[in-house]
Parts: C-alpha cells; structure tokens; sequence
C-alpha cells in the first residue's frame, strides 16, 4: 500500500505543531482521525514514526527521517496545485512579513533587491518584531508569514526550515590574549543564552562572568570588536560584523548549541509566500558561505 497524502499532511502537522491535538484541530478533523492516519502510514512504510509513551509526544529517528525528506515532496504537490489552478503565471499582490531585527539586516537585502528587480507586481510590506508580537501577528492573520528563529513557543504553525547553525563566542581581533579577563556579552532571553551559561558552569565549575547584558545581538558583536567583552551570538551576526575573530576555547563548546532560522505561517502558503521561502533560501546560502565558523 503506498502512502496517502493526506497521511503524509497529518504527520507532518503533528510534528511541527507538537501533537496529535493540534494537527487535528488545525485540519478540523478528530484526534482519533489523525492518530490512525499516522498509524497507516507507519503500516503502508513498515516503519516506526513515533515513540508511544504517556503524555509525551516524540517522534522516532525513522520518523525525523521521514520529515527532513517529505517536507519538499508536499511542497512540490503545493506548487503543482497552485501552476494548475494558473496562480503561477505571474507573482503580483501583496506579501505581508515580519521579521527579527538581526535577521532584517543580514538576510533581507538581497531578498527584497530580487523582489524589486524580478518581481515589481508584488506589494511587499515588512514588519520588524519580536519572536512573540511575530507569532501573535501570523496567528491573528496580520501577516502571512513570519522569520525568526525556531524555539518551544512556536505552536499552532506551519513552520519551514530556511537554515541550521549554531552560536560562537566572538572578540575583536586586536583583544585576543585578552579573553581570560572578560566578561560574556550576552542577551537576557533569547535562543542558546542559559545552554552556554550551563555548558561553561560544567567545564569551568563556575557561573560564566557577565560583564554587560545587551538586548540586541548586532550591539553585542559591535562591542565585542572594541574589546568590550566576549561576544555570544549567532554565527550569522558574527560574520556581519568586521574585525572580529573567535575565542577557540570558549567556541569549542558555543558550537554545541544550534539554532534554526524557520519561516512561519497558518496555512499553506501563497505563491507570493513561496516565492519569499525561495528567495530567502537563497540569500541564506549566500550569508553563511562568509560566516565564521
């Protein structure tokens, strides 16, 4: 028996939402529907996609595996609906976004560069925000889509992987044998933050010095090259920023937290949306050829 679509969908929707109660309620349909969906596509492909235990939803290595190679398949099947229906003729129209403020800078350019030159038809309208406000704003169809970087409060969306990394600890080139007399510059809340602090806590067993506490990643890499302590941020923000270098000793274990860029939305998304998913898939590759690593 090959595998359904419509079990392949419900699958897919229960991973990145979380759950068996959200994928259905996100597709109207009963738990129970989607719950034997899954388990006829674990027949029709004699494999294992979840871990069954109580009140925990996991998914299997067989079942991650099935995701990373599905998720362009159904998109495929997106596209070919939408060239169909003729709504691939020509993009035109409006394409609402919000974005981060870092992610701004570094990856949206060249987007919106290609987007003029290419594509003159679409009306693109970008926000700038917060993980939160971006969320609330997707989910209440303010905007179509959203970029920000992945985390557990991302639920009740489509979410599409743009790029994987991982942080580093940075510091001005001119500072490097300074390092054993800095502080961290790092944010209060955002993404790998209380990973590193708990990671240098077990190498070192003592709480990591923080010398300064900047909400802004750009702030902190900009700092870090004036010598002002050692910079914890993304690898793309690092690569941003001139006449930095990393800190081998700290870096070897900042390489150990990853992060993920994801495009959100509520649904599936628009032809303009796709053409932005693509676009922005571009522009990562051509960012992260320069990053430190």
């Amino acid at each position: 028996m090959e595998p359904n679509l419509y079990h392949l969908r419900y699958f897919l929707d229960a991973v990145r939402l979380g759950g068996v109660a959200a994928a259905a309620q996100k597709n109207r349909v009963s738990q129970s529907a989607v719950s034997q969906a899954i388990k006829k596509l674990e027949d029709s492909l004699g494999a294992t996609l979840l871990v069954h235990s109580k009140n925990q939803f996991k998914v299997s290595p067989e079942g991650l595996r099935l995701l990373e190679s599905m998720e362009g398949v159904l998109d495929s099947v997106r596209v070919l609906r939408s060239v169909l229906a003729g709504a691939q003729e020509e993009n035109a129209g409006p394409l609402s976004m919000a974005t981060l403020r870092s992610l701004a800078l570094v990856l949206f350019p060249g987007v919106m560069s290609s987007l003029q030159k290419n594509h003159q038809k679409i009306e693109p309208v970008l926000k700038i925000g917060h993980t939160k406000n971006i969320l609330e704003q997707v989910l209440d169809g303010e905007i179509e889509v959203g970029v920000v970087m992945d985390n557990k409060a991302l639920r009740g969306v489509d979410k599409y992987i743009l790029h994987e990394g991982h942080f580093c600890c940075v510091i001005g080139k001119g500072f490097k044998d300074q390092y054993k007399t800095l502080g961290f510059l790092a944010t209060e809340e955002k993404p790998g933050v209380a990973e590193v602090r708990k990671l240098y806590k077990n190498r070192y067993k003592k709480t990591a010095p923080v010398s300064m506490i900047v909400e802004s990643w750009e702030v902190i890499a900009r700092f870090a090259s004036e010598g002002l302590g050692i910079g914890f941020v993304p690898d793309f923000v690092a690569a941003s920023v001139p006449h930095l270098q990393l800190t081998e000793v700290y870096s070897e274990f900042a390489h150990k937290i990853k992060y993920k860029i994801v495009l959100i939305s509520k649904g599936d998304l628009s032809a303009n949306a796709q053409l932005l998913a693509k676009e922005l898939e571009r522009s990562t590759a051509k960012v992260f050829q320069s990053a430190i690593s």
